[in-house]
């Protein structure tokens, strides 16, 4: 099992988004899962724009050249990913939204897009409930399966600011990336036997 580690996180040094997924690398690492980091801070990813919707042309390319078809040629493989997005300005950083709707210019390869709805998606929306939290979470909600899963760290909870990036110093969030990872491990175990089992079938038809 592999999975991959991406940060949204706008920040040059440490910060929660990093030290999230450092604590789950080192859990995965435990679990004896390899894991890999990308943060997309280092990568290049325009967001829509100055196009002439080449992306419903399964015959054009999108007119824009930078990191996006690297990236989702990584997701995919893999086979889980843990993605850590912070809130600015009460909504996801604009880095996420760049990388969501940028899918359209690589999902016209229907090979890449199955493989990529096979890979288990969990993330770790860093940011506070009453500062765009709530729709944060409402939002990635929106493109999750029964599998998966979200959940929201609040600074507050753990007695700091919301920049002071040192959330991963509390107990209680270690405690709880720690129940969070072991339980998704389980579940993309238990939804990769399934889709074993659909291959299986197929294959006999």
């Amino acid at each position: 099992m592999k999975a991959l580690l991406l940060s949204f996180s706008g920040r040059k040094t440490m910060g929660n988004c990093l030290g999230t997924l450092d604590h789950i690398s080192d859990i995965l690492d435990e679990e004896g899962v390899d894991s890999h980091l990308i943060e997309m801070n280092d990568h290049n990813i325009a967001p829509c724009s100055e196009c002439k919707y080449q992306c419903f042309d399964p015959d054009k390319d999108c007119p824009k050249s930078d990191d996006i078809s690297d990236i989702y040629g990584e997701i995919v493989d893999h086979d889980l990913v843990f993605i850590s997005v912070p809130i600015y300005s009460g909504a996801p950083c604009s880095k996420y939204f760049a990388f969501r709707e940028r899918s359209q210019s690589v999902f016209h390869d229907v090979r890449l897009y199955n493989r990529f709805e096979r890979v288990s998606k969990y993330y770790i929306v860093i940011g506070n409930e009453e500062s765009g939290g709530k729709e944060t979470v409402d939002l990635l909600s929106s493109d999750l399966k029964k599998h998966e899963e979200i959940i929201l760290l609040q600074s507050h909870n753990y007695s700091q600011s919301s920049i002071s990036g040192r959330i991963i110093e509390n107990d209680g969030a270690k405690e709880l990336l720690d129940s969070f990872v072991k339980d998704a491990l389980k579940k993309h175990e238990n939804i990769a036997r399934k889709y074993k089992m659909m291959d299986d079938a197929q294959q006999k038809i």
